[in-house]
């Protein structure tokens, strides 16, 4: 198992899914019934495939995953939640939306019930299901989702967060596809300069919000401005 996490983790999938499959086997084997790292490996491997783009296999090993912690763990537990999300996710990266935001809203309330008050997990729930609820088309409900998780994690981490940088793009990008670009052009702004902050230099998604910025300037005829962040932003995505 370790060692499959760690060619995994070091960019090596495809060299870590065949040690996880002949982990996930071998438990199999020594465990006949339900069993917590029986489920462990099912989810393992489950991420090995996601990570690979194959949505098909992530898909049952997950929900084989997520019956058998239902049945070990009756009501609410962390685990239970953890497999409701990562469900919900592989599903909405596959195209099946219907099928994600039910297990997405499922994850949120099981989460808000484990963890009163201000929770990483209850923020992350927050912005999965604004991100289902918004690709499913709706550009209204999202909203009010994508603002608590983000003042939700202002006051998790004062200093600032990655984690920040994200709600705050993608609550720029819903007010965008709203055509509100006046009110997400900040957003942008301060995502990207978060990002750069606690990423580094030349990160990514520093490029992401650059980009949204300039389309943003644009919408609003601030040409030359727009022109320099857009330039910026392609030069790191």
């Amino acid at each position: 198992i370790k060692l499959s996490r760690r060619r995994a983790g070091g960019g090596h999938p495809a060299a870590a899914e065949p040690i996880a499959r002949q982990a996930l086997e071998m438990r199999r084997r020594l465990y006949l019934g339900d069993h917590e790292d029986l489920a462990e490996s099912l989810n393992n491997l489950a991420h090995l495939h996601s990570g690979r783009g194959v949505a098909q296999g992530a898909v049952a090993l997950f929900r084989e995953a997520l019956a058998m912690s239902r049945r070990l763990y009756p009501g609410d537990h962390p685990r239970v939640a953890g497999g409701l999300n990562n469900l919900s996710v592989v599903l909405k990266n596959s195209g099946d939306l219907a099928g994600a935001e039910p297990l997405a809203r499922e994850t949120l309330e099981m989460r808000r019930r484990l963890f009163p008050g201000d929770h990483p997990y209850v923020a992350t729930g927050l912005n999965n299901l604004a991100l289902v609820i918004q690709e499913r088309g709706d550009l209204v409900a999202p909203e009010a989702l994508f603002r608590e998780s983000l003042a939700m994690r202002r006051r998790l981490y004062p200093e600032g967060h990655v984690s920040i940088a994200t709600d705050l793009n993608n609550l720029a990008g819903l007010l965008l596809a709203r055509s509100e670009p006046a009110t997400a052009a900040p957003l942008y702004a301060e995502a990207a300069e978060l990002f750069e902050r606690t990423q580094g230099a030349g990160f990514w998604r520093t490029g992401i919000a650059r980009l949204g910025l300039g389309r943003s300037l644009t919408a609003l005829g601030r040409f030359a401005a727009a022109d320099l962040h857009a330039a910026g932003g392609i030069q790191l995505v």
